[in-house]
């Protein structure tokens, strides 16, 4: 019967924790609607329990950015020392160790370890929600405080409602206008200092997860096949180097990464892509939005007829005849009369303006890049084509250029193209076809930036 009531009470006992095991596990509520003020107060818990990783943190952006230049130098000397005695890993270890052990230690343990614990520090531990009648005694017990300061101002350092303090800021090097921060001045700090770095970084590591896809995708060949060349002569040094020189660079390298480069960046985040080493070494490839724009850019380019011209202005084999307005086809034979004369052999743009000049028919030939505009004349006599009359004028006597037409022939398309020399002729040529393009480029071709486009003296 005893066996009985106890494997009874047992089961009672099991059940019960069992139940109470799961009712707080389980949620009172089954759909959770968003609340800002839910989710602020879920914020600033998070914050108040991992008060370390944010101070860790402002630690850490306070080294990088040389705010104590003598800190900084510090830590840097002491991770220079560590690498290259070979103790790197050991004293971060230590480090840790020492850190953890000493931030134990805080300011409400050694005042009660000394037996000087008092209601400053209770009043500071003390939650949002406390009652009435603890916080009126909290503030009579401050303002006997304060009335026991100001009668004994010589030993007011001394008492025991402020020695919590002055043995806090003698431990921690706080002020008064340096206290421990709030979760809402923590949270504004983070937005105001983290978020934008943060929104920086996903926007640089976006660009070079596109860069790194064009790469293996050999969007530009050149640039990817260079890569790999160097790739493999990297590796092929680093096989030759010895393992603790590599190390040795290796932690340079970082070094020079986190104390030198990152602060630069967050200084200057609109000159970061220029001191960070992924991105000057991915700079040949493109990104998605670049390559797009390059793409349209070739899309849209127009067309340039490059032709082959002669050096040699009476030599007028390169000229096309189709172009020219020029008989001369027949007399070449037929098989050579059909081929093109259309080459990729001068890489400057070459154009013909059929046109007429001093009642002579002929070609305008503006070549972008040239020293001399010349009109060629068109015959259809069997003549040799060294005979024809060529008009060679060097671009750098044409002081104006302009659009005319005759006002007595104003009815036909008499399209003229006054072109001003700095002796002072005028050179007009007639019926210019095409005349705006031809126009646009002579200006191109004989543009100077100390050349007014006037008559000397007008």
């Amino acid at each position: 019967m005893i066996t009985k009531c106890l494997t009874r009470s047992r089961n009672q006992k099991t059940r019960q924790s069992i139940y109470e095991f799961a009712l707080s596990r389980i949620d009172t509520l089954e759909d959770e609607q968003f609340s800002w003020p839910h989710l602020r107060q879920n914020l600033e818990r998070l914050f108040g329990s991992i008060q370390p990783l944010p101070d860790f943190a402002f630690w850490v952006y306070d080294v990088l950015m040389w705010t104590q230049p003598l800190k900084t130098a510090f830590v840097l000397g002491v991770y220079l020392v560590a690498l290259f005695t070979g103790q790197l890993m050991v004293t971060a270890g230590v480090v840790v160790a020492i850190t953890l052990v000493f931030y134990g230690v805080t300011q409400e343990r050694v005042l009660a370890g000394m037996g000087l614990r008092c209601l400053y520090i209770d009043a500071q531990r003390q939650p949002a929600f406390a009652d009435k009648s603890r916080t009126q005694h909290i503030e009579r017990r401050t303002n006997e405080s304060s009335l026991a300061t100001l009668a004994n101002p010589d030993t007011s350092p001394l008492y025991a409602s402020n020695l919590p303090a002055v043995v806090g800021e003698a431990l921690t090097g706080d002020s008064g206008a340096n206290k421990k921060k709030g979760a809402t001045e923590t949270w504004a700090e983070i937005k105001d200092k983290v978020l934008p770095v943060l929104q920086l970084q996903t926007r640089d590591t976006a660009d070079l997860a596109e860069k790194c896809y064009n790469m293996i995708t050999w969007k530009r060949p050149r640039a990817t096949l260079m890569s790999i060349v160097q790739s493999g002569m990297l590796v092929l040094v680093l096989h030759c180097v010895p393992s603790m020189v590599l190390h040795r660079m290796l932690g340079l390298l970082i070094a020079l990464n986190i104390f030198v480069l990152v602060p630069l960046q967050l200084k200057f985040p609109r000159y970061r892509r220029m001191f960070s080493l992924n991105h000057v070494l991915m700079w040949p490839f493109p990104t998605h939005a670049e390559w797009a724009i390059e793409q349209l850019a070739k899309a849209t380019q127009p067309q340039v007829t490059m032709v082959e011209y002669p050096t040699d202005p009476t030599d007028l084999s390169g000229l096309d005849p189709a172009r020219t307005g020029s008989s001369s086809t027949s007399n070449q034979p037929e098989t050579m009369a059909g081929q093109p004369t259309v080459t990729t052999t001068t890489a400057a743009r070459v154009d013909h303006f059929p046109c007429t000049h001093n009642g002579q028919s002929g070609t305008l030939v503006i070549r972008s890049g040239g020293h001399n505009l010349q009109f060629v004349s068109s015959t259809s006599s069997s003549a040799s084509r060294a005979h024809r009359n060529v008009l060679s004028v060097p671009m750098a006597d044409i002081v104006r250029i302009r659009k005319a037409m005759d006002r007595a022939l104003w009815v036909i398309n008499n399209y003229q193209l006054e072109v001003n020399l700095r002796s002072g002729q005028v050179l007009v040529f007639e019926h210019v076809q095409r005349r705006d393009e031809a126009f646009g480029l002579l200006a191109a071709a004989s543009s100077d930036p100390r050349r007014l486009w006037r008559v000397p003296g007008t």
